[in-house]
């Protein structure tokens, strides 16, 4: 009867610590204890276009060379209706 190697150990994945991830963990921990669960939502937003207009010229004092750089954004922002007053 033939046998079976013995599997493989695991392997130590590269990456981040196990400090680094126990910060992390608890970091998550006190932002959740830190939150108020009964705040507003935040606002929906969703980017629409980006235009970027760029332009190179040399630098007035013949230095070099500029980046003159323009960045149009448009976005849609969604504001949560905030829930009705409860009658009494």
């Amino acid at each position: 009867m033939a046998q079976t190697p013995p599997p493989n150990p695991p392997t130590k994945k590269q990456g981040d610590s196990l400090m680094r991830n126990l910060g992390s963990f608890f970091g998550h921990i006190w932002a959740g204890v830190r939150a108020k669960p009964d705040a507003p939502a935040p606002p929906l937003r969703q980017t629409v276009a980006q235009n970027v207009e760029e332009r190179q010229q040399p630098a007035p004092d013949g230095l070099g060379q500029l980046t003159l750089r323009r960045t149009t954004i448009d976005e849609i922002i969604v504001h949560p209706t905030p829930p009705p007053e409860p009658k009494p």
